[in-house]
């Protein structure tokens, strides 16, 4: 199995470098990949001593890491928030008109879409907890409840990694699922529903194993 696997990865590597897209020039390409295996490959020569040092501080390091993950979230998604992107639009005015905000909705689009009524209705639920009686913007509370989200799920994978393999294991899951943070960001600014299941499915699987 890690021979055909790295069979495959060197294939990718190859054809990057070979036919890189969006213009991007071969030789940075290369170099690029090059330093990241030698990254790489540091960490696996020097796990035992990151393994023991990330012991001794993960207790307070991982913690403030999720908070300071969760707060910068936060404050994109109430400050930067942006407009629904592709049909989360329609949900998102549905939400309003389910939560008693709105009078405005989009049947035929539900009509059309109907996987997405059930996602509608619990984004209009957090909208009708979050309005107060229509005292304060929902945005507020609807986004607070989708970064908790993701913070559960950034704990979960934590966890995970830590059970699966080790602290080191599950500081570089932690690592890499900040790395989703532009996409993430951008999902929590917009309110969209995928990024509000986004939890789910880890969660799920945490509490099976």
């Amino acid at each position: 199995f890690l021979l055909f696997f790295c069979v495959i990865m060197f294939s990718v590597f190859v054809i990057s470098v070979i036919k890189p897209q969006n213009n991007l020039p071969p030789l940075k390409v290369m170099i690029l990949s090059v330093l990241l295996i030698c990254l790489w490959g540091v960490i696996y020569q020097f796990r035992k001593k990151l393994e023991a040092a990330l012991g001794k501080v993960s207790f307070i390091a991982q913690p403030v890491f999720m908070l300071i993950y969760g707060v910068v979230l936060y404050f994109l998604a109430v400050n930067q928030w942006c407009d629904p992107v592709h049909d989360q639009k329609s949900v998102y005015e549905g939400a309003l008109y389910f939560a008693g905000l709105s009078e405005d909705i989009s049947w035929e689009y539900f009509a059309r879409y109907n996987n997405n009524i059930m996602p509608t209705i619990i984004l209009g639920i957090l909208f009708r907890m979050g309005a107060l009686g229509g005292r304060i913007d929902p945005h507020y509370f609807a986004a607070l409840i989708n970064v908790l989200q993701v913070l559960l799920a950034m704990y979960c994978v934590f966890r995970l990694g830590e059970k699966r393999n080790s602290v080191l294991g599950a500081w570089v899951g932690n690592i890499l699922f900040a790395l989703y943070f532009l996409p993430i960001a951008g999902h929590s600014m917009s309110l969209y529903t995928d990024a509000m299941s986004f939890s789910f499915g880890i969660v799920g699987f945490y509490l099976w194993e």
